[in-house]
């Protein structure tokens, strides 16, 4: 990741996230599973739950195959997810690749590092996880105008424009436009760890 953003192949946002999906997937301290041997292993139980700490010379094409697999089902993932995880894997495996530290093809390995349709999350959340009711929108917004700090306008003008946070957070004094009664939305703002 550091070579990449180094060299300018990456931006400081998919620097970011490739960051906090490393720390998620790969740095897995916090996890109640312990590592297990392969052949005592069993229903529910991980293999790789330190699969940072191993020495990327010992780690064969069958265990990242058996690392993401295993990804995919202790967390659940969407797409968008998946492609990240396939992307680190695929990185680490080049970077490791160039400084001869494995013989391992990225090219192969990703090839065979199938996606069963099964462990793929589609689940839609409820409408109540991700939407307002009229009477929590009410609330919100009485809060907001009692309280006038810059927080809560913001969140009054993504409510009454349907604005993202990212695009609010890049908005110039330039962007609004009081006479015409519009809001130019030029960019996004995405957040650097």
């Amino acid at each position: 990741i550091e070579r990449k953003y180094n060299d300018m192949e990456i931006q400081d946002s998919a620097k970011a996230r490739y960051e906090r999906a490393f720390q998620r997937f790969f740095h897995d301290d916090n996890n109640e599973t312990k590592r297990v041997p392969a052949k005592k292993k069993k229903a529910g139980e991980y293999i790789h739950t330190d699969f940072y700490k191993e020495n990327i010379e010992n780690i064969t094409k069958d265990d990242f195959i058996e690392f993401y697999h295993e990804t995919l089902q202790k967390y659940s993932l969407r797409k968008s997810s998946i492609f990240t995880i396939r992307n680190l894997i695929r990185m680490i495996v080049q970077e490791a690749k160039k400084q001869k530290l494995t013989e391992i093809s990225p090219a192969v390995l990703m090839e065979e590092m199938d996606t069963p349709k099964k462990l793929i999350n589609n689940d839609r959340p409820a409408d109540d996880k991700i939407f307002f009711t009229e009477e929590e929108e009410r609330k919100v917004f009485s809060y907001c105008y009692k309280h006038h700090t810059a927080y809560d306008k913001a969140i009054m003008l993504m409510f009454m424009t349907g604005m993202r946070v990212g695009e609010v957070v890049a908005l110039r004094h330039d962007d609004i436009n009081s006479e015409k009664g519009y809001v130019y939305i030029h960019g996004t703002e995405t957040e650097y760890v």
